[in-house]
């Protein structure tokens, strides 16, 4: 059951990573409107993608390090 979630994670990076790779090279690919409302928008975005970023990326080490020591307990 890891590879289909390593996977998963590996393909939202590569998204998260291409989307802002392209919204600053060459915005109008990607963008729906011209307006300065709709750029403000967009733009208050890149924080909480790259913090899910990072989130994705330390899943995926977790996952593939596998050492003891990284479970949850409810005691």
């Amino acid at each position: 059951m890891r590879r289909p979630i390593r996977v998963m994670l590996v393909v939202a990076i590569l998204i998260d990573v291409a989307y802002w790779t392209i919204w600053f090279t060459d915005r109008p690919v990607l963008a729906s409107g011209t307006t300065d409302a709709y750029y403000q928008f967009e733009n208050a975005f890149p924080l909480a993608d790259a913090w899910l970023g990072l989130a994705c990326l330390l899943a995926l080490i977790a996952l593939i390090d596998r050492r003891p020591g990284w479970t949850c307990s409810t005691a």
